[in-house]
């Protein structure tokens, strides 16, 4: 789906975490203990230089900013936030290897993008103004620089 420019970095990056997504899915129904055991363990590994860096750059700019455009959009972006949390939480019981949620973190990470693709980010492109795309790009670059 083409997007505005200055969301291209963050919708490559959904396309990412579609990947992952499958990917959880498919290696928890194999039932493989070693492989779900080592893509548990590269999610950890991952996580806050992938994912949450991705997170953050949303929840800085894109949800702090819905709120002044409509309930809805806030709403959404409060949703969207939530599941940021249980993504960082299932993360962290992975990380004190419990590894028994890597389906489930595969689903709401599949869930969670499409909804953004297909929800937030629509109306993101309808609403925001120019100066509001601008600072979404800014510190999504600044948020990639670190890395």
């Amino acid at each position: 789906m083409k997007r505005k420019e200055q969301l291209a970095p963050l919708s490559r990056e959904h396309h990412q975490s579609l990947v992952l997504a499958k990917k959880c899915i498919d290696i928890s129904r194999s039932n493989d203990m070693a492989l779900i055991t080592a893509q548990c363990k590269q999610i950890v590994q991952k996580f806050d230089e992938i994912w949450e860096s991705h997170f953050a750059v949303e929840e800085q700019t894109l949800f702090k900013l819905a709120a002044s455009y409509n309930e809805q959009l806030q709403r959404l972006c409060d949703d969207l936030t939530k599941q940021h949390q249980l993504l960082r939480e299932m993360k962290q019981q992975m990380q004190q290897g419990n590894y028994n949620s890597l389906e489930t973190f595969g689903i709401i990470l599949k869930t969670h993008t499409r909804t953004e693709e297909r929800e937030l980010f629509p109306q993101v492109e309808r609403f925001f103004n120019q100066d509001d795309l601008n600072e979404v790009l800014r510190v999504s670059n600044e948020n990639n620089n670190r890395n």
